[in-house]
């Protein structure tokens, strides 16, 4: 800053005593180091003109490290001088003259490429006469280049979550603390069939929309996410709501979440509401309910038709099969060969008959029986079986080989069925084996207990494994193995009565597995 100690003692030294001009040239002083300090140390830079645009002063606040320019290098040199970018130079000299014009603070902003960097500045322009009635000009000038690299990239961070946020599918709606509508996205217009305009301002919970419940009852406006939301300041997740559209007169099925949103402070300032369209994931459940009470109906009705069917074949098969037996007990030695052999063929096929009305009786039960769960040790439940099912002569040929196994909750009698089928159909089927060998053994995976059951049997065409678990369906012809058919069918409808699976593996002249699942909870 300029020093006016000399001008002042000459036009008052006729009318102060040496003592005040002293102590007027001291506060003068004093004030000149407070300007000087404000100067330097409020912006980065500070240029000072004259009116003919010549450099008169030039401060660089010391906390400014980006770079350092001498003042030699601009005093006493026009501003057209220092090597200003020609559109720089107009902006800065337009302003100044603008400044003097109107005798006004002037802020501009320009940029300067500094190092191979480009660098923006903020310069404040103003302008006061000295004291000896010279016009100064003052360029407080300050580096926003970080300020503005930030502002910048919020400005495209902003950009793009607003592009992200209008093309997303999702409906996204913003409501202050009175529940107003502040904010929509254009998937939230779409699904609510309105325009911002008819939006804007309004509730969620606006009557016209008549929200219910997916029972049809209706939703009370004091349980919406909503207010919930502003009532306890925590996210309010997973509600479903049936939203009627007055405009389109339809009802649109929404999965909506409430998000509470706070200022730095902690102040609750808005509730972001976002919602997905799942009419159609409802429709199709509707679908589903429909076509599962359907199938169960249709399920029961054929259970019974297959008891009832089963339960009247009875009589008529126990008449063939009397009839049949008198033939063979009281005429057999007056019958010829060929009449012998067509009572034997009626009884064996009467018999087999009956095994089958019996089997398939059993499956008929099966849809009807509730399931009385209970702890099983499943070690002691093979032992059992193996025991009345394994003769000695059997033993003699059979390699059994059981690990030990599992225990669960199931129903006894069942499962002991499953085992039951399961073992007699390994041994059947590996019976034309010189060494049998039966593998039993079973393994824990997640929440489920697999069991599983192997024999070195006949095998079969695993192409065929979609038909070994229906009624009546069978691979092997009756005089290679006998059976009815049945038996894999009642263990796949147990296991399912179960929440449970079954599967199976094979490969011809090699042998079979069977596997199972049964949850290992407590509860079925």
């Amino acid at each position: 800053m300029k020093n006016y100690s000399k001008k002042l003692i000459s036009d008052h030294n006729s009318d102060l005593t040496r003592e005040e001009l002293a102590a007027k040239i001291k506060e003068l002083s004093e004030k000149n180091k407070q300007l000087d300090f404000i100067i330097k140390n409020s912006s980065d830079f500070t240029f000072i003109l004259n009116k003919n645009l010549f450099f008169i002063g030039y401060y660089q606040n010391k906390n400014y490290l980006k770079l350092f320019v001498p003042p030699k290098f601009f005093i006493g040199k026009k501003i057209n001088d220092i090597g200003f970018p020609k559109n720089t130079l107009k902006k800065l000299t337009n302003a100044i003259k603008m400044c003097i014009s109107l005798n006004e603070k002037v802020i501009i902003e320009y940029n300067l490429t500094i190092q191979n960097e480009k660098r923006w500045f903020r310069a404040n322009i103003f302008n006061f006469l000295n004291s000896e009635n010279n016009l100064e000009i003052y360029c407080l000038v300050n580096d926003i280049t970080d300020k503005k690299n930030i502002l910048d990239e919020l400005s495209k961070s902003e950009k793009r979550f607003r592009t992200l946020i209008g093309n997303i599918d999702i409906g996204i709606l913003v409501q202050d603390i009175n529940s107003k509508i502040i904010i929509s996205n254009n998937a939230s217009l779409s699904l609510l069939g309105l325009t911002k305009e008819q939006l804007l301002g309004k509730s969620s919970f606006d009557e016209n929309w008549n929200i219910i419940h997916e029972d049809g009852s209706n939703f009370p406006s004091h349980e919406h996410p909503l207010p919930v939301c502003i009532r306890t300041c925590k996210p309010v997740n997973n509600i479903i709501m049936g939203v009627f559209r007055p405009i389109s007169n339809d009802r649109v099925w929404l999965f909506v979440n409430a998000q509470p949103n706070f200022s730095a402070n902690g102040i609750l300032e808005n509730v972001i509401c976002t919602f997905q369209d799942i009419t159609k994931r409802k429709e199709s459940e509707e679908k589903i309910k429909e076509r599962t009470s359907q199938l169960f109906n249709a399920n029961q009705e054929l259970e019974s038709f297959s008891y009832s069917v089963s339960h009247d074949l009875k009589a008529p098969l126990r008449v063939i099969n009397g009839y049949a037996k008198i033939l063979e007990e009281d005429y057999f030695n007056i019958l010829d060969n060929y009449a012998k052999d067509l009572i034997k063929s009626i009884l064996w096929n009467s018999n087999y008959m009956g095994l089958l009305i019996k089997n398939l009786l059993d499956f008929s039960k099966l849809g009807k029986q509730n399931l009385s769960t209970t702890f099983l040790n499943m070690d002691n439940l093979i032992e059992e079986i193996c025991s009345d099912l394994i003769t000695n002569e059997l033993k003699n040929r059979l390699e059994l080989k059981i690990s030990k196994l599992h225990s669960i909750n199931a129903d006894y009698i069942l499962i002991k069925q499953v085992w039951v089928n399961l073992i007699l159909n390994a041994l059947k089927f590996s019976n034309k084996k010189e060494n049998q060998i039966i593998e039993i053994w079973s393994e824990k995976i997640d929440n489920m207990n697999k069991y599983y059951i192997k024999d070195n049997g006949v095998g079969f065409d695993i192409a065929f494994k979609h038909n070994l678990f229906g009624v009546f369906q069978r691979l092997h012809s009756q005089e290679e193995f006998e059976g009815t058919g049945v038996g894999l069918a009642i263990v796949k409808k147990i296991i399912d009565k179960h929440n449970g699976k079954i599967d199976v593996e094979s490969e011809v002249n090699v042998g079979t597995c069977f596997s199972f699942t049964l949850p290992n909870n407590k509860d079925i």
